[in-house]
């Protein structure tokens, strides 16, 4: 874990109100509270540095917590754990009943309108509920905006990854993908920016369809209706249907909120980087380029860095240590390059 932010001496209640803020941003009202939650983190770097902190904090205990680590120092790290954990776990338990924050919010005839900005935590998934009993599902640093109005639903992606699971409603939705439009009234769709140049869509349950967002662009030859379970990739430009698949061997997983990750072939270090991006517990470290070369097909609860480690050192020759507070992954021999 990288080391604890300082906090200024003379202002112990932003690290008290960033506690209510994580307590609020993880529960049922992180939807209503965006808004304010972003101007709060807007206002100073203090407070951003304080709310990572915290966050950093819970999510490492977590992982600690129902982990077997590795090496002779296991005993030692999660006894210093424990009262950090228990430390954030009585304030969190403390502030929920009494938070006096004043963080806004909507009622009465308003209720089915809303406006706000999603952001994905760093490091964790989480998902959100909507005033139209939508869920949106948010992969580690999505951002998406929202704005429900009397008569339409709309969304834009911004970044990242998220899940769309669209209540039934009068108003149809319209979500924009870089340079296409997405629209529909009842569907669970997934959407994610690939990269710099291409979105990706996989519709799982309903009906949508596909065109691009600019007017002059939108004929009946680019409007593509999107086929259950089947992955779409558009140009994020023109959203010009692609023939292609993630640069990472990646398959569109629908378990991917509880973790999952299904690969045709990755390469060792680029998993572990997927797994350090979820990284606010104990980091996947490989000191061997040769072992980081190595490839691997299946299954991963990228979430999980204990149990990926666990599971390559199965499918490999390889040997875990915990030490410096990350799990170091080698090999128990010489790994060759292949020819």
């Amino acid at each position: 874990m990288s080391e604890p932010v300082k906090m200024p001496d003379d202002d112990g209640l932003i690290r008290d109100e960033a506690i209510a803020w994580f307590v609020v941003m993880q529960g049922p009202d992180a939807v209503a509270k965006a808004g304010a939650f972003s101007t709060w983190i807007a206002r100073s770097p203090a407070h951003a540095a304080a709310y990572d902190e915290i966050a950093s904090i819970y999510c490492e205990a977590s992982v600690l917590q129902r982990s077997k680590t590795y090496g002779p120092q296991r005993e030692v790290r999660r006894h210093k754990m424990r009262p950090v954990a228990a430390m954030l776990t009585v304030l969190l338990l403390l502030l929920v009943p009494f938070a006096v924050f004043d963080f806004g919010g909507r009622s009465g005839p308003e209720a089915r309108v809303q406006q706000a900005l999603l952001v994905g935590p760093a490091g964790t998934i989480r998902t959100v509920q909507l005033v139209d009993g939508s869920r949106v599902t948010l992969d580690a640093s999505a951002r998406v905006a929202v704005n429900i109005e009397q008569d339409a639903r709309n969304f834009t992606i911004e970044a990242g990854r998220a899940r769309f699971a669209l209540a039934p409603d009068s108003r149809p939705f319209k979500v924009t993908a870089a340079g296409g439009l997405i629209t529909g009234v009842q569907a669970e769709i997934d959407f994610a920016v690939v990269d710099a140049d291409v979105v990706a869509v996989t519709l799982w349950n309903g009906e949508a369809r596909a065109a691009p967002r600019k007017a002059r662009l939108q004929s009946a030859s680019l409007v593509v209706p999107l086929r259950a379970g089947r992955p779409a990739w558009f140009r994020a430009a023109d959203f010009a249907r692609q023939s292609r698949q993630t640069a990472d061997g990646a398959n569109a997983v629908r378990d991917w909120p509880d973790g999952w990750a299904d690969y045709r072939a990755v390469w060792l270090g680029h998993l572990a980087a997927v797994v350090n991006s979820y990284g606010n517990g104990p980091k996947l470290v490989i000191d061997d380029p040769a072992v980081a070369r190595l490839q691997v097909a299946g299954r991963f609860r990228v979430t999980d860095a204990v149990a990926v480690t666990a599971r390559l050192e199965e499918v490999f020759d390889l040997s875990a240590t915990y030490r410096d507070g990350n799990l170091h992954l080698g090999a128990n021999r010489k790994i060759y390059p292949p020819h």
